[in-house]
């Protein structure tokens, strides 16, 4: 029996056309939770710009910044903040322009400068614009993870010089940077501790590469439609697109599984 599921938000739960939560998604979480099945959000989102999908209380917790900040019941489960030697080396890096860089904390982000890559995503992505500030802001503050802006390649300069580090992208306009040994699915085992539940009890939706070691850890892993092939290829079951009703769907076909 499945007894937990897990929810990307952006291009899962989120479409990147409307910039909102298609209505037959939230009928299928409403479901869920009347059905006593626990929804955790699970994002490279922090807190703040999570609070539209938290608030609107369909979620038992919530596996923030790719795992880094974990809440369950409104209680933190997981905290995870980049070392100071690695945000150091961030910091000094994009003070002398090799990056341009995104900081964020539990409920604040901001940029050091812009590109093109930052406005184009944050159009794809129907976020508000960061703020800018300087760099070394940074180190006064937690900062669970960072996005560097450019073409697919210009993580691998950061993340050379900050081996505590590691890279995955969702997006072709950035990428997101958190600690080594982070990533949604180690919230996910956090939780699933807290809730005494096992892998092969949980469902996970996603869309991006940061969503595979979810979707691989979960007893079964659901791409959307509209994932690339190589994030597919690492599900036990490809969904319609987020446009498509993928989720409802899917709750639909595991409806004796999830026990509905």
């Amino acid at each position: 029996m499945i007894k937990a599921v897990y929810f990307d938000a952006d291009g899962t739960l989120v479409s990147f056309r409307t910039h909102a939560v298609p209505e037959d998604t939230l009928t299928a979480l409403r479901r869920l939770r009347g059905a006593g099945v626990h929804c955790i959000l699970c994002t490279g989102r922090n807190g703040g710009t999570s609070a539209p999908l938290l608030d609107t209380g369909l979620f038992d917790g919530a596996i923030l910044l790719n795992g880094q900040l974990c809440t369950l019941n409104g209680e933190a489960v997981l905290r995870r903040a980049i070392d100071r030697s690695d945000l150091e080396i961030a910091v000094d890096g994009a003070e002398k322009g090799d990056f341009t860089l995104g900081f964020v904390s539990g409920y604040e982000n901001f940029m050091n400068r812009f590109n093109a890559q930052v406005w184009l995503s944050d159009e794809f992505g129907g976020m508000p614009p960061m703020k800018l500030r300087p760099a070394r802001d940074a180190l006064e503050m937690e900062i669970y993870q960072m996005h560097i802006y450019g073409a697919p390649g210009c993580e691998d300069a950061l993340v050379a010089r900050a081996p505590g580090l590691i890279a995955t992208r969702w997006s072709e306009n950035f990428a997101d940077v958190f600690p080594r040994g982070g990533g949604k699915e180690i919230g996910m085992q956090a939780i699933n501790a807290r809730l005494g539940i096992a892998p092969d009890e949980t469902m996970a939706f996603g869309d991006g590469e940061n969503d595979v070691g979810m979707l691989k850890y979960a007893g079964v892993g659901v791409a959307m439609g509209n994932a690339s092939d190589a994030v597919k290829a690492q599900a036990n079951y490809v969904a319609p697109g987020v446009d498509d009703g993928g989720i409802a769907h899917t709750v639909e076909l595991f409806a004796a599984q999830l026990g509905l």
